[in-house]
């Protein structure tokens, strides 16, 4: 895949039943599932009535978990509305819906395949790790709020994160060396002349160069990426690794997270 693929309002398309691969749910709930042809990425946005469960073999890949309303309970901790669970690819997952729950699961596509034969590589990780809204390197001013929850590092290979502008913003034309999926959380964000609205879910392949601008009155944004990135920008500047670490963002300090 070289171009661009476009979801809008992934919230109005779900369909009866959990449509991540492999993931088996226990009572009610609606998804809809983004994963463009030829795209090495896939994500669900799903609701989840209370009390569904969600019971998840070891996979070949780490996934990530985003609640955006409600809360889920992994049994031994509670990830509350804004937070994220980090799920090692050799991790069993059990989850259950305190409440009406919406959120976006990411993934690879090829996540079960090895796992069904009982040779996930990632066996000896084997954490589903709950991190709060606030994420684990961020910053923030008036204008712009950037959280990493994951960076890619060597305790997990993915990278996601949230970011956000209070008014107007116009990107640099840019690429970055992974392939990414980018769910729009607030407002919209314009990729030329197309208006892409809130709810709706783009897929970036890597190496690909593109720019977006977001609504004057602002816009919020979540990004997964499947391991290591580097932002090249057309201003011509030295291409450089990407994270809140690796960019000199601060830590968030445990008791606030």
């Amino acid at each position: 895949m070289k171009q661009l693929a476009i979801e809008d309002d992934l919230g109005h398309t779900e369909e009866p039943g959990y449509q991540f691969p492999g993931v088996r749910p226990v009572g009610p709930c609606r998804s809809s599932l983004f994963a463009p042809p030829e795209f090495a990425l896939q994500m669900v946005r799903a609701t989840l009535a209370t009390d569904t469960e969600l019971h998840g073999p070891p996979r070949t890949g780490d996934e990530v978990v985003y609640v955006m309303a409600g809360s889920l309970s992994t049994g031994d901790d509670r990830c509350p509305t804004g937070g994220v669970l980090l799920v090692d690819e050799g991790a069993e997952f059990h989850l259950q819906a305190e409440s009406e729950t919406v959120l976006l699961h990411f993934g690879r596509r090829d996540t079960f395949g090895r796992a069904a034969a009982g040779t996930a590589p990632g066996a000896a990780r084997t954490r589903v790790q709950m991190v709060g809204p606030a994420g684990t390197y961020a910053t923030a001013d008036g204008e712009r709020d950037t959280r990493f929850y994951a960076e890619s590092d060597e305790d997990f290979s993915a990278t996601f994160f949230y970011t956000g502008r209070t008014g107007p913003f116009r990107s640099l034309p840019h690429s970055h060396s992974q392939d990414e999926i980018i769910y729009v959380a607030a407002g919209s964000l314009m990729f030329g002349a197309r208006r892409v609205p809130v709810g709706s879910a783009i897929a970036v392949p890597a190496d690909r160069r593109y720019g977006f601008r977001g609504d004057d009155g602002g816009f919020a944004l979540l990004n997964y990426r499947g391991g290591p990135s580097y932002f090249s920008g057309s201003d011509g500047a030295e291409a450089f690794l990407e994270g809140g670490r690796a960019t000199g963002m601060a830590r968030v300090v445990a008791s606030d997270r």
